[in-house]
């Protein structure tokens, strides 16, 4: 924490900071499995937004540490999956999402995480008040990065541009997105971790 506020602190284009990480298991031993966090500091905002948009990374930059003032531009963590990554996005309109690069994290990995969940039961983990509602999750991921884009306190040329990196999102996501409609999403298979449960 004290050396991501000092980074914030220093530099006021940056929006967030956060720490490299490690994967540890329920123990907090740690797990042999390279992975590391995507560079979100591009001086373009757009090259941002849609870098953070994609899914090929692990969205831990979300547990670092927010400028509240920004952070209170945004409806923060909404109630479907995946809303993490699209909050990130929106900041990252705003700012750029700096690291730590020295391992000060660490992200515990097991069986129980929501993301090894059915879709259902997923759905149900981040919205406590209905299990009824859509889940159609990537298609709700696209619709709230347009919300973000309209609520953005940046120039039309930028709105628009970004408005193009969520088409191209879209285009590049479509199978997903046609799946979510079907409702024909396939649940995740739990990883080989240690299981900690009586």
């Amino acid at each position: 924490l004290e050396r991501c506020v000092a980074l914030l602190d220093s530099d006021p284009g940056a929006v967030l900071c956060h720490s490299g990480f490690e994967r540890i298991d329920h123990s907090g031993q740690p797990l042999k499995v390279p992975e590391g966090e995507d560079e979100f500091n591009d001086p373009d905002p757009v090259a941002r937004f849609a870098r953070v948009a994609r899914l090929n990374h692990a969205c831990l930059s979300v547990f670092g540490v927010m400028r509240r003032d920004t952070l209170l531009r945004t409806p923060g963590i909404a109630p479907f999956v995946s809303s993490d990554r699209t909050l990130l996005a929106e900041l990252a309109l705003y700012g750029r999402i700096e690291m730590v690069p020295d391992t000060l994290f660490g992200w515990r990995n097991h069986v129980e995480q929501s993301i090894w969940m059915s879709r259902d039961a997923r759905v149900a983990w981040f919205d406590t008040a209905s299990n009824n509602k859509l889940n159609a999750f990537f298609t709700r991921q696209w619709m709230a990065q347009f919300g973000a884009i309209r609520r953005a306190e940046v120039p039309l040329t930028v709105k628009a541009r970004a408005v193009a990196a969520s088409l191209a999102w879209g285009v590049r996501y479509n199978r997903r997105i046609f799946r979510d409609l079907r409702g024909t999403q396939k649940t995740r298979k739990p990883p080989d971790l240690p299981d900690h449960r009586p």
